[in-house]
């Protein structure tokens, strides 16, 4: 039987426990050399230009980068990485976001973790590969959901201010995270709900629950 060639992977996530937890199980393949790990981009950056890698896994919610910014800059600087992306966020926007940016590979952190494997697997030999959860989610929108598709198409400061409300934040506490003014919220509230055909506030964060923006 022939031999997997070696893979060389380097990793960025800011939870140090599962990193650490990554680097130990991802050493234990034998087709797998994990040459670098790191809690913030920019380390993970400056280190692949003299340390270079075949597999990227790049968690999507990073200190100093979001997934999408990271994975265009990283695929700018080495055309040739292979990208698998990493997150908490289960909505198929997350996944969306990924493909656009170049990653071609998606796992949920929620997802097992040969799950994972198969990604990496499979970006390294030039394929893709987005966890089975996300992409049945992604087929029956494809097939059925209005509803989802029109979340998809939403900006992402309205995504975010959808995904708050969804949660349960008052206007003024999503105006202090998000560091704009109540008015600002007030505004984007009101054009979510024409935008998602909507009439009320309580019909907006019931669409957030239904849509699974609510991570």
């Amino acid at each position: 039987m022939e031999s997997r060639r070696r893979v060389k992977l380097s990793i960025v996530d800011d939870h140090d426990i599962l990193r650490e937890c990554l680097v130990e199980k991802l050493s234990g393949y034998p087709d797998f050399d994990v040459v670098g790990s790191f809690s913030s981009g920019r380390p993970f950056l400056d280190d692949l230009a003299g340390n270079p890698a075949d597999v990227a896994i790049v968690d999507f919610r990073l200190p100093d980068y979001e997934g999408p910014i990271l994975i265009r800059e990283l695929l700018d600087l080495f055309p040739d990485i292979g990208v698998v992306a990493l997150t908490m966020c289960d909505h198929t926007r997350f996944a969306t976001e990924a493909t656009h940016a170049g990653a071609r590979g998606f796992v949920i952190k929620g997802a097992p973790f040969e799950e994972l494997i198969l990604a990496i697997r499979a970006v390294a030999e030039g394929g893709s590969y987005i966890c089975r959860e996300i992409s049945a989610r992604l087929k029956l929108q494809h097939n059925q959901g209005r509803d989802a598709h029109t979340v998809d198409e939403l900006s992402d400061r309205e995504f975010e201010v959808l995904t708050m409300m969804g949660r349960g934040l008052s206007q003024k506490e999503i105006a202090a995270r998000l560091s704009i003014s109540d008015k600002s919220v007030g505004t984007y509230r009101k054009r979510l709900m024409d935008k998602l055909g909507l009439e009320t506030q309580a019909d907006l964060i019931r669409l957030a629950i239904e849509a699974d923006v609510v991570t």
